[in-house]
């Protein structure tokens, strides 16, 4: 088999660096930090095979320079990535005896131990794709983790039935303590698992951040929707689209669907959750050549009400949609909030497309949206016509004593179901891997884009029956 040429240059250099006079070290053209920056680029790019050998060929240049102790250390991680364990605690052996004291020891320690870790581990089990599971066993309604894990576990024994590999689950408690995410998602890290679905909430992803990422351990948090989830690590990928998000996809799907120009807002808080929604609708209006070109903010709840006699009826006609972000966390409140709105603008006659929240499902709103036309976007839609909801539904029944899938159900089965697929087409879950595509599952869409951040949500029409999904 040949060699490639990165490797065959580390490897001639370190043979002249062995044996060659003190005059040809001086022939070595200096180029240590423009390669390191290379190396750095191949790293991040998760192409750990070329930065290995850059790191390889920065680090034993001689005399040694300001990159040297820096590029041993990130030799020995790329070689961590790569799975080549012992290689790589070898490897860094070498930081502490040559440059003892030194700024890079401490982290060459520590990677060193998640090796020796792992190869303790490897030594006591199979091949089997190991997925950490980390939630939480004493919340308030523990039947939702159970739900959760249910769909998980279905998931899992689907994948193992029909795929030479097999699936192993490992279950770590995340709300025995204060710091019982942390602590969980350690112990995951120490029973070498392969990927993490988990934490629940996003205050305990943050917690876990640190740990996944020097790990380099895929996870996926299936339900944080916080603005900043994925900001603390770049192996955190978050499947619950943040409020900014959806705002931001409702924008897009009429400015495209429909060639939108002319967008308004009405709102009743420009804080919190509303205020990520009306940011992202913005932002969402401007990257597809649309405008927001009315936003009202109405000054008490009662204005919901009375937006026609508030607002000039011509300047509502003029618009092509107007988004109503009416969120509020007394759900009933949300709700006679949107039903006051839509009967007031319905008497209005000519209103325009009115655009809502995932929320606006559940509504009912009789005769009144037979005169108007109603869009939202909905993060979950379960598709029952889709090939496997027979068979995930009768699997379920079988597994939780009878009980018929919830939501929660649904996003544990297509989260697993999503980074299986995945294992089964690349061979191994890697971060890389998990950008770009578009999986659709059966209760939800999962697109993750730059930021790792979840984009995919169902476009509805809110019919007289409910909502159904947009053509």
């Amino acid at each position: 088999m040949g060699m490639s040429t990165p490797k065959m240059c580390a490897r001639l250099l370190c043979a002249v660096l062995a044996g060659a006079a003190g005059t040809l070290h001086a022939q070595i053209p200096v180029q240590a930090p423009e390669r390191f920056e290379e190396g750095i680029a191949a790293f991040e790019a998760e192409d750990y095979e070329r930065s290995y050998d850059i790191f390889a060929s920065v680090y034993v240049e001689r005399p040694t320079h300001s990159r040297s102790a820096a590029a041993l250390l990130m030799a020995g991680k790329s070689l961590y990535r790569l799975g080549r364990l012992q290689e790589a605690r070898d490897f860094l052996s070498r930081m502490r005896h040559e440059w003892p004291g030194g700024v890079h020891v401490d982290e060459a320690e520590q990677v060193k131990a998640f090796a020796d870790r792992r190869l303790r581990y490897r030594e006591i089990v199979d091949d089997a794709f190991r997925l950490g599971i980390a939630l939480p066993l004493s919340v308030a309604d523990p039947t939702a983790t159970q739900a959760l894990f249910s769909g998980i576990y279905a998931a899992v024994m689907v994948y193992n039935r029909n795929s030479e590999r097999r699936v192993q689950i490992v279950f770590r408690d995340t709300d025995r303590y204060a710091d019982g995410a942390r602590d969980a998602v350690n112990s995951l890290v120490a029973q070498d698992v392969d990927a993490i679905i988990g934490p629940l909430y996003s205050d305990d992803v943050a917690q876990v951040a640190s740990l996944v990422n020097d790990a380099a351990i895929v996870t996926v948090a299936p339900m944080a929707n916080a603005v900043d989830v994925t900001a603390g690590s770049r192996y955190i990928f978050q499947t619950n689209p943040t409020f900014e998000d959806r705002g931001r996809f409702i924008a897009r799907e009429v400015t495209r669907r429909f060639e939108y120009g002319r967008l308004g807002v009405i709102s009743e808080h420009t804080a919190g959750r509303n205020a990520e929604l009306i940011k992202g609708f913005e932002y969402g209006a401007r990257e597809n050549g649309a405008e927001v070109v009315f936003h009202y903010r109405l000054e008490s709840p009662s204005g919901w009400g009375r937006i026609s006699t508030l607002v000039d009826p011509d300047t509502l006609r003029s618009l092509d949609a107007l988004f109503l972000p009416v969120y509020d966390v007394n759900a009933s409140q949300e709700g006679w909030k949107v039903r006051d709105a839509l009967e007031d603008l319905a008497q209005m006659g000519d209103a325009p497309h009115i655009l809502g929240t995932e929320s606006w499902d559940d509504l009912e709103l009789g005769t009144t949206v037979g005169q108007l036309r109603i869009s939202f976007a909905e993060v979950f839609h379960v598709q029952r016509s889709k090939v496997g909801h027979r068979a995930f539904e009768h699997q379920f029944h079988n597994i939780s004593n009878g009980r018929d899938p919830d939501r929660l159900a649904y996003v544990g089965f297509d989260v697993a179901s999503f980074l299986l697929e995945t294992l089964d087409s690349q061979g191994s879950v890697r971060a890389v891997s998990l950008r770009g595509g578009k999986f659709e599952g059966l209760g939800m869409r999962i697109s993750f884009d730059a930021q790792r951040r979840n984009t995919a949500l169902f476009f509805m029409d809110l019919t007289d029956r409910g909502g159904r999904l947009a053509r």
